[in-house]
Parts: C-alpha cells; sequence; structure tokens
C-alpha cells in the first residue's frame, strides 16, 4: 500500500474540519457556530467559490433533494482543491529542486 505523505495528511485534515465544520455549524446557536461557519467557508475555497456554484445550477431542476445537492457541491468542492492542492505541491517542488542549494 502507498503511503500518504505529510503534505497530503494536511490536506486530508483540513478538508475533514471543513465538512465536518460545514455539516454541524447549523446545530449551535453560540458563537462556536458563526466559528464553524467561517472554518467552513475559508476551508472549502476555491472549491465552494468555483464548481459548488455550477453543480447547484446543474442539478437543481433535475428533482434531487436538497440534502442531495448539497453533498454534491460538498463533494466537488473538496474534489477541487484536491486538484488545487496537487497543482500547489507540483508547484512548491519544482521551485524547490531549481533552487537548491
Amino acid at each position: 500500500m502507498p503511503k500518504i505523505s505529510v503534505d497530503w495528511w494536511v490536506f486530508i485534515v483540513i478538508e475533514a474540519v471543513a465538512v465536518i465544520s460545514c455539516c454541524t455549524w447549523e446545530l449551535f446557536t453560540s458563537g462556536i457556530g458563526k466559528a464553524l461557519w467561517i472554518a467552513e467557508f475559508f476551508l472549502l475555497m476555491p472549491g465552494s467559490i468555483t464548481v459548488a456554484p455550477l453543480v447547484e445550477k446543474a442539478l437543481w431542476s433535475t428533482g434531487l433533494s436538497l440534502r442531495t445537492i448539497g453533498i454534491a457541491e460538498i463533494a466537488s468542492s473538496v474534489a477541487t482543491n484536491a486538484v488545487v492542492w496537487f497543482l500547489v505541491l507540483q508547484i512548491i517542488r519544482r521551485f524547490r529542486r531549481t533552487h537548491a542549494l
């Protein structure tokens, strides 16, 4: 089984916090609810801003429930963030190789 690098463990933890925050922020009326919403909002970026509206628009008139559409939005956001994370890691690795001492 391939070993998961530390870089990807960081991504997994960040996205897990984002998804948990997304699913639980409405349960709290105190300040923790606001903190969870802010965490979800920022940690699911850029996927939540770029792809989620497109998924919602594509699935809105299909008869799917709002919960199903929401799950599809979250999944697409995490997938988009994984692609962005991969590209950023590639840029950092390439920069380190060319500027290594």
